[in-house]
C-alpha cells in the first residue's frame, strides 16, 4: 500500500504509525495500520471541489429541522428569539439545558446532561480546510463556578467495539471532540483539540480568553482536520488570534476516519447537585471556503 501510495504522489512520504490494530478488509497482520486497497479512492486527493458559503441567521420563527438535528425531544430547548438584541438583523438562537436532560455516562465515567443542535449538512470534512463562524452571547446570568461546559465541538467518533478483540489490542470506548470550545466559570472561552494515535485521548490548548457576559462575541474558525501532520486549527475572538495547532487531530487508529459529528452549537456539561438551567445565544453561524466569505464584520 505504500509503495502506492508513493506511486500516486512521489513527492510525500507516507508514515507509518504503528496501532496495533487490523482495519477490516485487510488480509494479514504486521502491526502497522493498513487499509484494504477497495477504499483506496479515500486516500487519494480529489481535486477542490467549490465550496457554497452556508448561513443561518435564525430569522425565521422556528428553528429549521432539515438543518439542525437537536440532542433530545425536550420542547422549547432550542427556539429562535428577539428577546435580546441579535448580533445580525432581528432574532437569534436561544439554547436552553435543563438539569437531566439526555443524560448519559461520559468518557470518564462521568454523567452529563447536553441539549445541542448539530449541522446535518456536512460543512467538516477529515482533509479538507473550512472556514466558519458564529457569534456567541453568554447572558449575565450564567451560572458561575460551575462544571466542565462545552459549548461548540466537531467530533470523529470510534470506531465499534470489535466482536473479537485479540489480546492486548486497545480498543477506545468513547472519543473526545477532535476540537472544542468549553465555557470556563461562565467567564472564560478555552479552545482544545483532541490528538490520539493509540487511545490515548491527548488533548492540546489552543488559548484561553476572558468573554464579558451579555454582549456578542464574533468567533472565526479555520481548521483542516487530519490524521497526519497537515491537520491544523486557529481561532479568533473578536478578531483576535486565541491560538493555533498544527498536527493530527482526531483518532488515527481507532476513529471512524471521518467527521461523524458536525458542528454542534449548545451546552454539554457535567451534571453536579444544585445546578439550574443554562442558556446561551448563537446567531450568523456561517461556513465558507474562505475567510472573505464569511462576511466577517
Amino acid at each position: 500500500m505504500a509503495a502506492l501510495l508513493k506511486l500516486l504522489n512521489p513527492a510525500r512520504a507516507v508514515p507509518q504509525l504503528r496501532c496495533g490494530i487490523v482495519l477490516e478488509g485487510s488480509t494479514r497482520s504486521t502491526g502497522f495500520m493498513r487499509v484494504a486497497l477497495f477504499p483506496l479512492c479515500l486516500l487519494v486527493a480529489s481535486p477542490a471541489m467549490a465550496r457554497e458559503p452556508a448561513r443561518d441567521d435564525f430569522e425565521a420563527s422556528a428553528v429549521d429541522g432539515a438543518r439542525w438535528r437537536p440532542s433530545g425531544p425536550q420542547p422549547g430547548r432550542a427556539v429562535t428569539t428577539a428577546e435580546v438584541p441579535a448580533f445580525h438583523g432581528g432574532r437569534c438562537l436561544k439554547v436552553t439545558v435543563e438539569p437531566g436532560d439526555n443524560a448519559m455516562q461520559g468518557r470518564q465515567g462521568n454523567l452529563t446532561e447536553r441539549f445541542e443542535l448539530t449541522l446535518r449538512p456536512v460543512e467538516v470534512r477529515l482533509g479538507e480546510e473550512v472556514w466558519y463562524a458564529f457569534a456567541l452571547r453568554v447572558p449575565a446570568d450564567f451560572p458561575t463556578g460551575g462544571p466542565r461546559t462545552l459549548i461548540h465541538q466537531f467530533k470523529e467518533n470510534v470506531r465499534p467495539r470489535p466482536p473479537q478483540l485479540a489480546p492486548g489490542v486497545k480498543h477506545c470506548e468513547k472519543a473526545s471532540p477532535a476540537f472544542a470550545l468549553y465555557l470556563r466559570g461562565g467567564r472564560e472561552l478555552a479552545a482544545l483539540v483532541a490528538s490520539s494515535v493509540d487511545c490515548d485521548h491527548s488533548r492540546h490548548e489552543l488559548g484561553v480568553r476572558p468573554i464579558v457576559p451579555g454582549r456578542w462575541h464574533e468567533i472565526v474558525v479555520h481548521t483542516r482536520p487530519a490524521h497526519d501532520a497537515r491537520g491544523f486549527v486557529e481561532v479568533w475572538i473578536d478578531g483576535e488570534r486565541l491560538g493555533r495547532y498544527q498536527g493530527i487531530m482526531g483518532y488515527v487508529c481507532h476513529g471512524l476516519g471521518h467527521i461523524d459529528t458536525q458542528p454542534r452549537f449548545g451546552i454539554y456539561r457535567d451534571a453536579a447537585p444544585g445546578l439550574g438551567a443554562a442558556t446561551l445565544y448563537y446567531d450568523a453561524i456561517r461556513f465558507a471556503a474562505t475567510r472573505e466569505g464569511l462576511q466577517l464584520r
